[in-house]
């Protein structure tokens, strides 16, 4: 295992106790950014901890939001960690909610919108992501974990996923998407192309029966 590789496992390691609560937030990321060092002194990543360290130790009365950036890098590392290709960090906007998703490929390829299942986040799709960037796809997908979490279970409902999907399309310029679901992703990706089959390009559905066969199931399997 070269140091690289080794590093790589600790932070993900350190990211993992930070996230779970078995560290504090401001030591852990003194640990991350020791084994960055190691390897990557002049990353984005590197930079960005370096920054946030140093604000926690010189406004120690803001030392609550320094803390809880610090928490949202270590939620979001693992799934770039994953990939051998830049990501970028994008946060869509509908009303009041915020939609967090990393992306990959080229700015002005055919966007193709990657929708994860449960319990997962974007993670999920790693093994997806870099084919499809590396074959000219602008590859967006969306993660619940640093996603608003708005109250309500009407705020779940499936019309308000579906537009969740056309808000991120529409914020990008898109009349016409590439769409993947897995899982209950999946669910929402059948009823994206169902009630607004103009906006879909293409659809793809893993794991996930077509709506009317899952009513059928849900209704009869109690």
């Amino acid at each position: 295992m070269t140091q690289q590789e080794a590093a790589r496992l600790l932070i993900l390691r350190v990211c993992n106790l930070i996230v779970s609560g078995q560290i504090h937030s401001a030591p852990g990321a003194s640990r991350i950014v020791y084994n960055l060092s190691c390897w990557a002194a002049e990353s984005k990543e590197f930079l960005h901890l370096m920054g946030l360290l140093s604000e926690w130790e010189d406004l120690p009365d803001k030392r609550n939001y320094f803390e809880k950036q610090i928490n949202a890098f270590a939620r979001g590392y693992p799934a770039k960690a994953a990939l051998g290709i830049p990501l970028d960090t994008i946060t869509f906007r509908k009303s009041s909610v915020s939609l967090h998703a990393i992306a990959a490929g080229p700015k002005d390829g055919p966007v193709v919108i990657l929708l994860h299942g449960f319990p997962e986040f974007c993670y999920g799709w790693r093994s997806q992501i870099e084919p499809l960037a590396a074959a000219g796809f602008r590859v967006i997908a969306p993660g619940y974990n640093l996603s608003s979490k708005p109250s309500g279970v009407a705020s779940y409902a499936l019309s308000e996923l579906v537009s969740d999907v056309i808000a991120i399309a529409d914020q990008l310029g898109q009349e016409k998407i590439f769409l993947a679901g897995h899982d209950w992703g999946a669910a929402v990706a059948w009823s994206t192309a169902l009630q607004l089959p103009q906006r879909i390009a293409k659809l793809a559905v893993l794991n996930a029966p077509h709506p009317s066969v899952m009513r059928i199931f849900l209704s009869t399997r109690p």
